[in-house]
C-alpha cells in the first residue's frame, strides 16, 4: 500500500467516525469526551513504554529517567485531548484503534475475516470449552450467559485500557478474541473478537448514562 493510499485511508476512517460523533447528542458527546480523554492518555502511556529504553529502576537516574519519559507522554496526550474530537479521533485511528472507536459508538467493524464467524460460532458449547478448567466461584461457574457477559466486559476492560487478571485474559487470547501484548498497554481486539463483540451487542456497555467499567479482580 502507498504512503497516498494509507493517509487517504486514514483520513477516511477518521471523517467516518467523526460524522457519527457529531450526531450526537450533547450529553453523549460529554460522556464520550471523558473516555476518548482517557483512551488517548492510556494509548500514550502504552507507546511511551513500548519505547522506553532499558532502564536500571534500580538507580535513582534510571527512575527519573523513566518519570520524565511518562511525564511527557502525558503532557502529549494532554494536548491532543485539548484540540477536542477532531484531534483525538485522528491521533487514536493512526495508532490503530478505529475498530476500538467502532465499538466504542456501536458502529460496524471494519475488519474481515476470510471466513467470519457467525452467531453458531459463539455458542454456549464453545463458551463453556473456553472455561473449562477454571474456577470464577459464585453463579457464573458452568454457566454460559454469565461466562458470556464475563468475556465481554473482559474484552470491554482490555480495550479500554483496564487489565482484568490473568486467568480471563489467558482465556480471551487463547479463545483468539484478544491481541496479545505488554500487560500496561491497552490491548486490540481480534477480528474474531471485534466480531464476537458485535454479536453479543456489546456496544450497551457504552450507554452515556454509564461510567466506565471498574477494572476486574481476578
Amino acid at each position: 500500500m502507498s504512503l497516498y493510499v494509507a493517509e487517504l485511508a486514514i483520513a477516511q476512517e477518521t471523517n467516518a467516525i467523526l460524522n457519527v460523533i457529531n450526531q450526537r447528542a450533547e450529553s453523549e458527546q460529554e460522556a464520550l469526551r471523558e473516555r476518548l480523554d482517557d483512551l488517548v492518555h492510556d494509548v500514550h502511556e502504552s507507546v511511551a513504554a513500548q519505547n522506553m529504553p532499558d532502564i536500571d529502576d534500580d538507580c535513582e537516574d534510571g527512575q527519573q529517567q523513566r518519570d520524565a519519559a511518562y511525564d511527557a507522554a502525558s503532557q502529549e496526550a494532554s494536548n491532543v485531548n485539548n484540540n477536542g474530537f477532531d484531534a483525538q479521533v485522528a491521533y487514536l485511528v493512526r495508532q490503530g484503534y478505529a475498530e476500538n472507536l467502532r465499538l466504542l459508538l456501536g458502529m460496524p467493524v471494519t475488519a474481515l475475516l476470510e471466513t467470519p464467524p457467525t452467531a453458531d460460532d459463539f455458542s454456549d458449547e464453545w463458551v463453556l470449552s473456553q472455561f473449562e478448567g477454571t474456577r470464577f466461584g459464585g453463579n457464573i461457574d458452568g454457566n454460559p450467559e454469565a461466562l458470556r457477559k464475563t468475556l465481554v466486559k473482559g474484552l470491554t476492560h482490555q480495550i479500554m485500557g483496564y487489565w482484568t487478571g490473568l486467568t480471563l485474559y489467558t482465556i480471551m487470547v487463547r479463545a483468539g478474541l484478544l491481541v496479545d501484548g505488554n500487560p500496561s498497554a491497552t490491548k486490540k481486539l481480534t477480528p474474531k473478537g471485534q466480531v464476537f463483540m458485535q454479536l453479543n451487542n456489546a456496544p450497551y456497555l457504552y450507554k452515556s448514562d454509564q461510567h466506565k467499567p471498574e477494572p476486574s479482580a481476578d
